[in-house]
């Protein structure tokens, strides 16, 4: 799947661009961040390590449908596109509400929370598509999340 390509490319490119002068990574987020709350680059290298982290899982369940996906196999894999998706809401929540010190991380951190709801959005209609056995909506969200994952990775990679 093309999908999986850009989601590799992505997790790469913002793993190498946010790990730049940050230091040691926290655990894993889970629970939302209060909007506008002020977070040290630690944090928001774990918040984007959990963002691509859950884009690499939902991607890994997605591939079990198959090619090509039948919808009995769509339907079947719905349970493990949840925990992904969940994690990638979440992911995608803390990386809109908070704000970091740093200038330039802080620009960063604004340009990839606005790529990633796109991202995140992609998900949910392949999520939904799936629950409905359409594979070929499923095959439409799924060039959406790609071309939002390779926009992602190209303002990562410029930043």
């Amino acid at each position: 799947m093309a999908a999986v390509r850009c989601i590799v490319t992505f997790v790469a490119v913002m793993s190498l661009a946010v790990v730049s002068g940050c230091g040691n990574s926290t655990s894993p987020p889970t629970t939302t961040a209060i909007d506008g709350a002020s977070v040290g680059s630690d944090r928001y290298l774990a918040d984007t390590a959990a963002a691509a982290d859950a884009v690499r899982a939902f991607s890994g369940a997605l591939g079990k449908a198959g090619s090509p996906a039948t919808s009995d196999r769509l339907k079947a894999i719905v349970p493990e596109l949840d925990r992904p998706l969940e994690r990638a809401q979440l992911a995608g929540q803390r990386l809109a509400a908070e704000r970091l010190a740093d200038r330039r991380l802080d620009e960063q951190r604004a340009r990839s929370a606005v790529g990633f709801a796109v991202a995140v959005d992609a998900m949910e209609r392949i999520r939904d598509a799936a629950a409905a056995g359409n594979a070929l909506a499923v095959e439409t969200a799924s060039n959406e999340l790609a071309g939002a994952l390779a926009a992602l990775g190209s303002a990562a990679a410029g930043s």
